[in-house]
């Protein structure tokens, strides 16, 4: 099974249904700063915030790229962040919003998410409350399963081939393997 996401909009609207996660989701495109919610109060102005992602204390470079890359640091809490997706949640909930994918932060732990499903995505157990969101998204049930998912919106069972299309209408598509990529496509120039 592979799934193909078109829109971001329907991504983040999925999350952010009916104050579920509790926290606005965001489009990672360039054009828009990614909307980080807060778990807790925020620190000072002068002090720089304490951020745990993935169980880890962030670093001041880690801070200083955050705030070159968005514009600002992020809000402190002690979070989750999925480096293939660019989703992120608040340790012990789920999904709260996108980033943009690849920060090198600390290794996502399964129990992230403190998740009580029978489905994984890229490693990390779900909550039942996401997997109804991720339900809503794909239209119809989530199997049990472990799957992945890519910040380009593609999903797929883990370790197998997906397939995709590049287009509504299906006349053209492509043939992937995570973490390689495209191997194969039809329809494009």
């Amino acid at each position: 099974m592979t799934l193909r996401i078109h829109t971001w909009g329907r991504v983040a609207a999925a999350l952010a249904l009916g104050a579920v996660l509790g926290a606005s989701g965001c489009s990672p495109s360039a054009q828009e700063e990614p909307v980080l919610p807060s778990p807790g109060p925020a620190a000072p102005p002068s002090a720089a915030p304490r951020v745990v992602v993935n169980g880890v204390p962030l670093t001041a470079a880690q801070l200083e790229d955050f705030r070159q890359r968005y514009g600002a640091l992020p809000a402190a809490g002690d979070w989750w962040y999925d480096a293939q997706s660019g989703l992120f949640g608040p340790r012990g909930g789920p999904a709260a919003a996108f980033m943009f994918p690849g920060h090198e932060f600390a290794p996502l732990a399964a129990d992230a998410s403190s998740g009580d499903a029978p489905v994984f995505i890229n490693g990390r157990q779900l909550p039942m409350a996401e997997v109804g969101v991720w339900a809503q998204l794909v239209g119809g049930p989530v199997m049990p399963g472990r799957y992945w998912f890519d910040a380009q919106g593609n999903v797929g069972y883990e370790a197998r081939f997906s397939s995709g299309n590049y287009n509504s209408d299906n006349s053209a598509g492509y043939v992937a393997i995570p973490g390689v990529g495209v191997i194969g496509s039809y329809g494009v120039d």
